[in-house]
């Protein structure tokens, strides 16, 4: 992952990203973006590449926050959004408990996006 983003930034990707992310309210826009890249990456590797598109975008400290918040919380919504959430299913199947990823994802749209929603409108009332 960190190969991969040295040569996103290296080829400018990153800051055309942040320089996008900074032209809307940066709250919002690190940290949706943030919130849907950790469930298509994983938290982990979303968090890597978004600390350069912070950095290359010359981002703020609310855009630093967002994403954090962002990357955690994200992490409810699949189970690709946290390593946590791909070992917890493997240990279901082993155990022949039926639970799938819509199931997940389920319990995870009615915790997550809330929790997102309440918690980044309270970083942009800071």
């Amino acid at each position: 992952m960190f190969v991969l983003v040295l040569g996103l930034k290296e080829s400018g990707v990153t800051a055309s990203l942040g320089a996008t992310l900074n032209s809307l309210d940066p709250i919002w826009s690190y940290g949706l973006s943030s919130f849907f890249a950790a469930n298509l990456v994983n938290n982990i590797p979303m968090s890597v590449l978004f600390t350069e598109v912070i950095r290359d975008g010359a981002g703020s400290l609310r855009a630093m926050y967002a994403s954090v918040i962002s990357s955690n919380i994200g992490a409810f919504l699949t189970p690709v959004g946290a390593l946590a959430g791909v070992m917890w299913m493997s240990i279901l199947k082993s155990h022949d408990i039926k639970y799938t990823f819509f199931d997940f994802m389920k319990y995870g749209l009615l915790i997550a996006v809330p929790t997102l929603l309440v918690s980044l409108g309270t970083l942009y009332l800071i």
